[in-house]
């Protein structure tokens, strides 16, 4: 059984071409759970008036009380009946065959956990912005081909309205943490209990709006330092508030490791170096910075490893 689970909010403008896409796949899903948290447009009307044409299972919940979209694409997923389930956003169109692919995929190998594909960036009348967001992500899939899962480490790049999960990872994951975002909290607990499949196809066009700039487009290295620069007289750099956060997230995964005893998956070089790198930045510690080699054992690449080095310099001398 296929679920998918949407959250909305506001979502009048594009909902319908979204659930559309959905509705009309080549393997429709056999349920579609939708949680609105609270929206006060006409997102409720729009949806109720597309899912007339569907002819599997509908939940439509309208939240009392707004959660914030962690804690309903929590609610939307344990409302969920099936054995894999699809993430959705309310404002992207999906290929018409994504599930079956993604589908086909899973079940090729009861250990994945875990699937996720590229997506096309557009714009909001679906007009090209960029052809691959990985590439903006600056992901390489034949790593983790390979079981090489630094890249997950760094930071997220498990898009959640491109993933499908078996349900048993939710039972594994659930509750997610406040500190971390719901699609990188599945991917690290899919790492820890079983396998994460990248699929390397567009299955979906990623709209950008006005109010959604994420992955617009690719930022240059040299636009990012100087970014960075033009920030120098904020109290507190947002470069190192990132981090902080991200470090944040990987203390709740060790502490979840340990728990479960599946500590054999992780680097304790990870935890180690984030804790160290916190500190340098906190401290201005540049030298520290310049010396280490763990900048080279925890990113992918060395040219990788070099750009954070530098980064990590300008946000000692500048916040």
């Amino acid at each position: 059984m296929i679920s998918v689970a949407m959250c909305t909010y506001n979502g009048e403008k594009y909902i319908r071409e979204q659930l559309e896409s959905i509705i009309n796949q080549s393997m429709p899903p056999d349920e579609i759970v939708i949680c609105d948290d609270c929206s006060k447009d006409t997102t409720l009307e729009i949806l109720k008036d597309t899912l007339n044409s569907y002819n599997g299972i509908v939940q439509l919940v309208s939240n009392k009380h707004n959660l914030g979209y962690r804690k309903n694409f929590e609610k939307a997923i344990s409302l969920c009946h099936g054995d894999i389930i699809f993430l959705s956003d309310q404002d992207d169109v999906w290929n018409k065959d994504k599930i079956e692919i993604i589908k086909t995929e899973i079940e090729k190998d009861k250990n994945i956990l875990l699937a996720f594909h590229d997506v096309e960036i557009v714009d909001e009348n679906l007009c090209l912005i960029n052809k691959s967001f990985w590439n903006v992500l600056h992901f390489d899939y034949m790593q983790f081909l390979e079981n090489d899962f630094r890249r997950l480490m760094e930071s997220n790049v498990i898009q959640g309205s491109a993933c499908a999960f078996r349900r048993e990872l939710f039972t594994y994951a659930v509750p997610f943490p406040e500190c971390a975002v719901h699609d990188e909290w599945l991917g690290l607990i899919a790492y820890a209990k079983g396998k994460i499949l990248p699929i390397n196809l567009k299955l979906a066009k990623y709209r950008q709006s006005n109010n959604n700039a994420i992955g617009a487009g690719n930022i240059t290295f040299i636009k990012k330092i100087k970014r960075y620069l033009n920030n120098s007289r904020a109290d507190y750099n947002p470069y190192i508030q990132a981090l902080e956060k991200r470090h944040k997230t990987i203390q709740a995964y060790y502490e979840y490791l340990i728990k479960e005893k599946e500590l054999q998956k992780f680097n304790t070089l990870t935890f180690e170096f984030y804790n160290k790198r916190i500190n340098w930045l906190r401290n201005r510690c540049i030298l520290n910075i310049i010396t280490s080699s763990d900048y080279f054992k925890f990113f992918c690449t060395r040219k990788l490893a070099l750009k954070r080095m530098l980064l990590d310099i300008i946000a000692c001398i500048y916040h």
